[in-house]
């Protein structure tokens, strides 16, 4: 938008509105719109370092993308309780956002990974059974991290109105509903996903695991076998 442009704006807004139009609000104006575009950009950067951390773990840009493919899930739901409720998309809801990419991230590590042990140290098949049984075992802590948080956000969903809570309530509301869609249908989506496309990706990670040398897979055994003891004891 060039300097004329904005001229032209700024007059239309102050003919259209001259309450509202006044040189403090145009520079609240301002100053959100450039708090919404650092929060995209921080956005975007907290995507690229979850991507960087998860490919570091699992050494497989599928396995990443799996995982990262539950952060839109809670979107859905972040967006659908702000419609709701009413909320604007603010700078507040947007910090909401960035919190559930972290929450979804790790609802998808706790299914991956286990889906991997149960393959590689528990010599389940890969295919529906190993899915299954994965999904199921991981479900009680996903329920209970998002009950937990759940519960921790009521006191700041409701009295919306009351004083200091303008900045929290968005972000409650923006929480809550993404913890909802997320839990829901990442417990769908996220085991299609590994089915489709995590064997190979799994393949790979045995092949790494039987690769070891005969002398440290004794060791590793025999590490085993104390540890098993001394429990016992």
């Amino acid at each position: 938008m060039g300097h004329r442009q904005a001229q032209d704006l700024v007059v239309f807004l102050i003919e259209a509105n001259p309450v509202d139009c006044t040189a403090d609000n145009l520079a609240a104006w301002r100053e959100a719109g450039i708090d919404r575009i650092s929060i995209g950009v921080l956005s975007l950067a907290s995507l690229a370092m979850i991507f960087i951390v998860l490919y570091s773990r699992y050494r497989s840009t599928a396995l990443s993308l799996i995982i990262m493919g539950g952060i839109p899930l809670a979107l859905i739901g972040s967006v659908a309780a702000l419609k709701i409720t009413g909320q604007p998309l603010s700078v507040a809801s947007m910090i909401g956002f960035i919190t559930l990419a972290g929450i979804s991230a790790r609802n998808g590590i706790l299914k991956i990974s286990h889906y991997i042990n149960l393959a590689i140290h528990e010599d389940e098949r890969f295919g529906t059974g190993l899915i299954v049984r994965g999904s199921m075992e991981r479900l009680s802590p996903v329920l209970m991290t998002a009950l937990c948080a759940g519960l921790a956000l009521t006191p700041l969903l409701i009295g919306a109105d009351e004083p200091g809570r303008e900045i929290l309530h968005p972000v409650a509301v923006t929480i809550f509903g993404g913890l909802l869609s997320a839990t829901i249908l990442d417990t769908v989506v996220t085991p299609i996903l590994f089915l489709m496309f995590g064997e190979k990706p799994l393949q790979r990670a045995g092949r790494k695991l039987a690769s070891r040398s005969p002398s440290q897979s004794r060791d590793t055994g025999g590490r085993l076998k104390q540890r098993a003891l001394a429990t016992l004891e």
